[in-house]
């Protein structure tokens, strides 16, 4: 059950919802969207992720009541839970790999001002490529994966990763499993799946990285 922390009028018929999500909070990315259900008989509403915050473990909907299931969910309180929030779905926007400057223009052009919220980010810097702790999972990864090329990119809301700065100056998020298209597909889906033909060759990988670092 997914709990409802927040609820706010934003206009008439338009509320605002925060929602405790925190597996869809960690890995959502702007543009994209959770589909909810009210309780097991609900229909399945497709609503965009308006924010998020990994560190909360929330996510934040807006909904405006136009018809049953929207005013159904629209007339649930602060404390009453969504049987269903699944996400995030679909691609992220394209924009999220503009620069900031390219983006306040691009705003600018909508009468919309662009503001950073520095006071309560948090923010830890990218792991350099020559690193020891990134040459050696790299290395790792190509003796394992032989026909796979390690591609290094930046994570965004990957909040968690300041927790390890007192004991690594290499922060690396990484998945040791070969998947397929359809796999890769069902990632944070209602039947999220990974082959179990793929399990050795990622307990191998983990193997490796363990027995030879030194």
């Amino acid at each position: 059950m997914y709990t409802i922390l927040e609820k706010r009028v934003l206009a008439e018929n338009i509320y605002l919802m925060r929602i405790h999500a925190p597996r869809v909070a960690r890995a959502a990315k702007p543009g994209q969207f959770i589909i909810v259900r009210i309780d097991e008989f609900g229909e399945r509403v497709p609503l965009t992720i308006s924010d998020y915050d990994a560190e909360q473990g929330s996510v934040t909907i807006v909904t405006q009541a136009i018809g049953a299931s929207t005013r159904k969910l629209c007339a649930l309180e602060q404390g009453d839970a969504l049987a269903d929030f699944v996400g995030p779905l679909g691609h992220p926007s394209e924009f999220i790999h503009e620069d900031l400057d390219t983006l306040r223009k691009m705003a600018e052009c909508h009468g919309v001002r662009i503001v950073l919220r520095d006071e309560d980010n948090e923010y830890y810097k990218p792991t350099s490529l020559d690193s020891r702790g990134y040459q050696y999972v790299k290395k790792t990864a190509q003796a394992v994966f032989p026909y796979a090329a390690v591609a290094p990119f930046i994570l965004p809301a990957g909040t968690d990763a300041r927790r390890f700065t007192d004991l690594s100056d290499a922060v690396i998020r990484f998945a040791p499993i070969d998947i397929d298209d359809q796999q890769y597909a069902s990632v944070h889906g209602e039947n999220e799946n990974i082959s179990i033909d793929k399990l050795p060759i990622a307990v191998d990988f983990y193997k490796q990285l363990l027995r030879n670092y030194a």
